[in-house]
């Protein structure tokens, strides 16, 4: 059976960009999960989980936090 993964967010380090992923099942297409920055095309994404992710994220794309 199938287990649903937990939220996370890809964080690219260099512009603080953020985007909140919440995959819909174990397997992940390449739509699910960014693979490059979309501010600065950066591939060094860091991957973040925890609390609070969809806050954090808006944060970060709004008030540059």
């Amino acid at each position: 059976m199938p287990i649903r993964p937990q939220p996370f967010n890809m964080r690219c380090p260099i512009c603080n960009w953020t985007k909140y992923c919440q995959p819909k099942s174990d397997c992940f297409s390449p739509n699910d999960v960014p693979m490059r920055c979309k501010r600065c095309g950066s591939t060094d994404l860091q991957f973040e989980n925890g609390r609070y992710l969809r806050l954090k994220a808006f944060l970060r794309s709004h008030f540059d936090m």
